[in-house]
């Protein structure tokens, strides 16, 4: 199988890697590996389209990463941007999210 720069993003969470990508590989691992009524949380840069990398992603659409975790199976999803900052990430403005969804 092989993976663009979308799929290889790795993202750590609460002890265990959780890979996410717009085919969500892995997505039912990780959904299986979480308690009942288990949330999970996600902390990473919102989208920006000034960042152009092989070595790391731009971030991600808020709404499309809550449609997918839906698909997944997860609920109560929410987030929210927390942070805004001059020239922190690669030398650029960026802003930063949380996001919380229940098993």
């Amino acid at each position: 199988m092989k993976f663009d720069k979308w799929t290889k993003h790795i993202i750590e969470i609460i002890g265990f890697p959780f890979t996410l990508t717009n085919k969500y590989i892995n997505r039912k691992r990780q959904y299986e590996m979480l308690k009942a009524d288990g949330h999970l949380f996600i902390v990473d840069f919102d989208k920006n389209g000034n960042i152009a990398s092989d070595m790391v992603h731009n971030g991600f659409e808020q709404k499309r990463l809550a449609e997918l975790l839906a698909k997944i199976g997860y609920n109560n999803i929410q987030s929210k941007t927390f942070y805004y900052g001059e020239k922190i990430f690669m030398a650029q403005d960026a802003s930063m999210f949380i996001l919380d969804c229940k098993k």
